[in-house]
């Protein structure tokens, strides 16, 4: 049986949904989704579900602290 987190939306090799994707790299949604639609991140199909993998997390993260 798998391990979940509850709302969180973060699963062991599943990735993150967007939101805590965002919450993760301590961005806003709304700028990760634009990011997303403008190609800037990209994201993986799990189960019908878009999902940002734990690499690309980390790059966000480096992305948008130079941004700041």
């Amino acid at each position: 049986m798998s391990e979940t987190k509850g709302k969180g939306g973060h699963r062991a090799g599943v990735g993150y949904s967007i939101p805590a994707a965002a919450a993760a790299a301590g961005i806003p949604y709304k700028t990760l989704r634009r990011a997303i639609q403008l190609g800037q991140v990209k994201t993986v199909n799990f189960g019908g579900l878009e999902r940002v993998t734990a690499g690309e997390v980390e790059r966000i993260k480096a992305l948008f602290a130079d941004a700041a």
